[in-house]
């Protein structure tokens, strides 16, 4: 986890959203384009105006859905946490994933908050590429362990 207070002063609610969006304006795997510029200059302009880290975190949550895509999120402190290379005959069995392939970045904020940034895509072996879709096992079943047993004792 990185943990960043660069140069403005995240004490003030202005000085927390500009951070985030300097986070996000580098970082984001989708911080460009027509609809980040606009979301930015909105965000930063609603901050100017806010008065409360509350106002300013709802600001955040919005855009950084923009600049990093759905995988991103500003999540509340937590009082506790607990703490292949290209193979051969080999088949994955089950349901397609949930369409969260994507490498992100959680960035400790001041107040606790935790910014999860995304700034990546994941790349199979065979180039292809995963982000936003979810991913389709080889065979699609509702009994994988059964399957994948079948499967092994057919071809070994």
């Amino acid at each position: 986890m990185i943990s960043c207070s660069w140069f403005e002063d995240t004490t003030t609610p202005e000085g927390y959203v500009k951070h985030c969006i300097r986070l996000m304006d580098k970082n984001g795997l989708y911080a460009e384009g027509e609809a980040w510029q606009a979301m930015k200059q909105q965000t930063l302009k609603k901050a100017s105006q806010i008065t409360t880290l509350e106002e300013a975190h709802k600001l955040v949550s919005e855009a950084v859905h923009i600049a990093g895509g759905k995988h991103s999120v500003l999540n509340p402190p937590v009082e506790e946490r607990k703490n292949v290379s290209e193979v051969e005959n080999v088949r994955t069995f089950g349901t397609p994933t949930a369409g969260y392939a994507s490498a992100n970045i959680p960035y400790q904020l001041s107040d606790g908050y935790t910014l999860v940034l995304t700034i990546g895509q994941d790349v199979a072996r065979t180039g292809e590429v995963f982000c936003d879709d979810p991913i389709a096992p080889d065979i699609e079943t509702e009994t994988p362990l059964e399957d994948a047993v079948n499967w092994i004792i057919m071809n070994y």
